[in-house]
C-alpha cells in the first residue's frame, strides 16, 4: 500500500481478512487515501483505539499512522486486550 502512496487510516482486526490460501488481506479502504510521497495530511480519521499519537494531537501525519495502527493490532492479538485504556479518547 505505501509503495502505492496510499495511506489506510483505520487498520484494525475487523478490516484484515485471511483467505484461502492463508493469506492476510487488508479490507475496507473507505477512508483511505493517495498521498504524494512528502504530504503530510491533516484529517483526523480512524478507530479511536488504534489512532497514532500525531492523530490524538491533531498535528499533521503521513503513513507511519498506519505502522502505528499495525503494532496495536498486534498487542491486541498477542495479549488479548488494548494497550491503551482510559474514559476518553485524550
Amino acid at each position: 500500500m505505501h509503495d502505492k502512496n496510499i495511506i489506510h487510516r483505520d487498520i484494525k482486526g475487523l478490516n484484515m481478512f485471511l483467505t484461502r490460501k492463508k493469506e492476510v488481506k487488508i479490507g475496507d479502504f473507505g477512508i483511505s487515501r493517495f498521498y504524494v510521497n512528502d504530504q503530510l495530511l491533516e484529517t483526523r480519521l480512524g478507530t479511536p483505539l488504534y489512532l497514532s499519537p500525531e492523530l490524538v494531537r491533531r498535528e499533521k501525519y503521513n503513513n507511519k499512522v498506519d505502522i502505528w495502527a499495525i503494532g496495536v493490532l498486534i498487542y491486541n492479538l498477542t495479549t488479548g486486550s488494548t494497550p491503551f485504556s482510559g474514559d476518553d479518547l485524550i
